[in-house]
């Protein structure tokens, strides 16, 4: 296998984890949206999940921990 073919091997995949990462957001938010609701606070809830993550491992680092 040569470069070239490495890396478009790499760009395919890129694109597709890509395509399936925004399916899965999308199918994610419709299946919320009756659960709360209201699309506004469905969004609201999504935007704010990897906030609430970064907090959650910098507080952990924080207090000392692996």
């Amino acid at each position: 296998m040569e470069y070239g073919d490495q890396f478009e091997s790499q760009q395919s995949a890129s694109r597709r984890l890509a395509v399936f990462f925004v399916a899965v957001v999308a199918g994610l938010f419709m299946l919320l949206v009756p659960a709360f609701g209201r699309a506004r606070d469905t969004a609201i809830l999504m935007v704010n999940l990897p906030l609430a993550l970064i907090g959650g491992v910098a507080g952990v680092f924080l207090a000392g921990g692996r």
